[in-house]
């Protein structure tokens, strides 16, 4: 493994993005569009430490 390599995976693990420590799952419920959408029933919302990272269904979780 040559120097720069292994000074990207320094980086890596430090920036902590290898394991986040914040994320958290909410899962199931009906999320409520403020602006006048539709309403996502079944909703999956991950959210990050800096906030909400993803929106879906769980019918479209793989």
């Amino acid at each position: 493994m040559n120097f720069k390599t292994q000074l990207f995976l320094v980086f890596f693990l430090i920036s902590g993005n290898l394991f986040p420590q914040n994320l958290k799952a909410l899962v199931g419920g009906t999320l409520i569009d403020g602006f006048g959408g539709a309403p996502i029933r079944n909703s999956v919302i991950l959210i990050e430490s800096e906030g909400i990272k993803v929106v879906l269904e769980v019918e479209k979780l793989s």
